[in-house]
């Protein structure tokens, strides 16, 4: 069976085409009409990098209206940037007979190629998608890669939390150790102070009563004076007269002696109240000693108190900081667990995109390799079919006549084929806006990537 042919003729013009029957071992090389043997090292498979823009146009198997006079044949191209196809159509030569007038049959027009064609059509398509997907697939390895690296640096950042707040409860514990300590060292100084007040105030009390019986003693001192004054004067005057009479009677005797005992006893008197006065004096200045001592003592225990009260205020006031940096850092560590846990939950989840991407990545390829296998050998028919073709170019040649006439049957092929290119180029809309749709999921997946990083900037 020779190749199909593409003829455009003006709406007047009737058409008549004789179809020749296919040998029976051509019958496995009837499909590969259509194609024109390319350069063998042009890769099927695109570069992962390929866009939608580097389409050069829908591929359509028929052009729009011609003359008679161009050729038959037509290219179908797909090109990206690391990658180039192109399937030609052979080109035969026509010979119309005017003397043949049988009109075209649509049961002489043959369908297998046509569903060759879509066939062929459809597994272009599922490249396209194929490439997409690697496309994708490329994308949303980057995506993770940086999303495993925020991880990492969000871990660094939690372990460094860690170990700051570690290091915070360490000091808090070790300032909490000494706030008791002060507070124990302060309650044993206000006992001691207590204790020391109330020894002053026992002592004061003594004093007191010491004083009392030093007043009187002094008094008692000074009255014992004042009687052995009287007494030495009496005695002086009674010595003075006896002097003057020179002559002692028995009163006068008795007199002297009276007084005399009576001086001694003053003295006696006197000399006891003096030691009194003297051991009360010692006495007074021990216990004033003694609280002179208590004071200085009380003193500088107030002091140590007053220091003590200080380094606790000061100490309160560092643990509270303390307590509301803990705080602030156990509130930090909560966040950066939860970010942290979203973002295994999400690095879970792209994890398991990248292996169903890596499983679905696999069987494309698999079969992107059965693609480029099974279009070999299409390209091994088509040379087989190009020579075939040539010598069909002689006989159809001679039927350029007849095709003259039947010229409205081709029209009507011609218009099933510009309904089918149509039905193509509707396909190629669906996958533009599958594409379409896949990229705006894509972008919706990177402004949710951006929007992460920015609150974990934040």
């Amino acid at each position: 069976m020779s190749s199909p042919i593409h003829v455009h003729v003006q709406d007047n013009t009737p058409l008549h085409v004789h179809v020749k029957k296919p040998k029976k071992g051509e019958l496995s090389k009837q499909s590969s009409l259509h194609f024109k043997g390319g350069n063998d090292r042009h890769s099927v498979r695109p570069g992962p990098r390929a866009r939608r823009k580097d389409l050069n146009g829908p591929w359509v198997p028929a052009p729009g209206k011609t003359s008679t006079r161009d050729k038959i044949s037509k290219n179908f191209k797909w090109e990206s940037d690391g990658s180039r196809l192109e399937v030609n159509q052979p080109q035969t030569n026509l010979r119309i007979h005017p003397s043949d007038s049988n009109p075209l049959r649509t049961s002489d027009l043959s369908t297998e190629e046509d569903n060759r064609l879509r066939q062929h059509l459809s597994e272009y398509e599922k490249k396209i998608e194929n490439l997409m997907a690697e496309v994708g697939t490329l994308k949303n390895e980057a995506e993770l890669i940086k999303v495993e690296q925020e991880l990492e640096v969000k871990e660094g950042q939690l372990d460094a939390s860690h170990a700051a707040l570690e290091l915070k409860k360490k000091e808090l514990d070790f300032m909490a150790k000494e706030y008791k300590e002060t507070e124990k060292e302060n309650l044993r100084l206000r006992k001691s102070v207590d204790k020391l007040n109330s020894s002053l105030h026992q002592s004061d009390d003594l004093v007191i009563t010491k004083q009392d019986q030093l007043l009187r003693k002094l008094v008692e001192v000074e009255v014992n004076g004042v009687e052995a004054a009287k007494q030495v004067a009496a005695l002086r005057d009674v010595i003075n007269r006896l002097k003057y009479e020179k002559r002692l009677s028995h009163s006068d005797v008795s007199l002297v002696a009276k007084h005399r005992e009576l001086l001694l006893q003053k003295f006696e008197e006197f000399e006891s109240t003096n030691r009194d006065t003297r051991r009360l004096l010692q006495t007074e200045h021990k216990t004033l000693s003694d609280v002179q001592r208590l004071e200085e003592q009380r003193d500088i225990l107030m002091r140590k108190m007053a220091d003590t009260d200080s380094e606790i205020l000061r100490l309160r006031s560092e643990v509270t900081q303390k307590r509301s940096e803990v705080e602030q850092l156990e509130s930090q560590i909560s966040e950066e667990k939860n970010h942290a846990h979203t973002l295994n939950e999400l690095n879970k989840s792209v994890d398991a995109t990248r292996a169903h991407l890596q499983r679905e990545l696999r069987a494309r390829e698999m079969e992107n390799n059965r693609l480029h296998v099974q279009l070999k050998n299409i390209e091994r028919d088509t040379d087989a079919v190009r020579r075939e073709a040539e010598e069909a170019t002689a006989s159809a040649r001679l039927e350029r006549e007849t095709m003259a006439r039947e010229k409205d049957g081709l029209k009507k092929a011609t218009r099933a084929q510009r309904g089918r290119a149509e039905k193509a180029e509707e396909s190629l809309r669906v996958i533009e806006s599958r594409l379409d749709d896949r990229e705006r999921k894509l972008d919706e997946a990177r402004s949710q990537a951006d929007a992460w990083r920015d609150r974990y900037q934040r």
